[in-house]
């Protein structure tokens, strides 16, 4: 009932589940089940308090543990190292692409990079969703479900 209280927990947990029926293999996986439970919980208990985050953490969780963690370290085009640069992320390439090799497109700041790396290392958001949601939910579409529609994914672009 508290994930029930809170819109933006309610969609996170949904996309975990929804990701986890959709794309489950079809063997025992403890690992997945494990990710998809603490996940569950932690959303839980955040609902009942007043911790800041929305959980998108335990989204990138998951996705990593379905095998489709994108490259934050280095450039997906020439494979240059990425410090706190200007970079893309370019969920169709798998990660961030440096600004000499996508020059135009929208980028990410240093404080956008920073918080992606930490959301995708399992840390929480400081900042709400923001553009945040939006690149999970494209990553998401285009590597995990092959351009098929989760519901959930709607509403996760629509938070922040």
């Amino acid at each position: 009932r508290a994930l029930g209280g809170s819109l933006d927990h309610f969609t996170v947990a949904s996309v975990l589940c929804e990701l986890v029926m959709r794309l489950a293999p079809e063997h025992r996986d403890d690992d997945l089940f494990r990710v998809l439970r603490d996940g569950l919980d932690a959303l839980h208990t955040r609902a009942r308090s007043t911790a800041p985050g929305i959980g998108l953490e335990h989204v990138w969780n998951l996705v990593a543990a379905l095998g489709f963690r994108p490259e934050l370290e280095h450039c997906m085009a020439c494979g240059e190292p990425i410090g706190e640069e200007r970079a893309r992320f370019d969920y169709a390439a798998g990660g961030l692409v440096c600004s000499r090799c996508a020059p135009s497109g929208p980028g990410l700041d240093a404080d956008e990079l920073r918080e992606l790396r930490a959301l995708v290392a399992g840390g929480t958001s400081r900042n709400g969703a923001g553009r945040q949601a939006g690149w999970l939910a494209d990553f998401i579409r285009y590597h995990l479900t092959e351009g098929a529609n989760l519901r959930s994914l709607e509403f996760l672009k629509r938070l922040g």
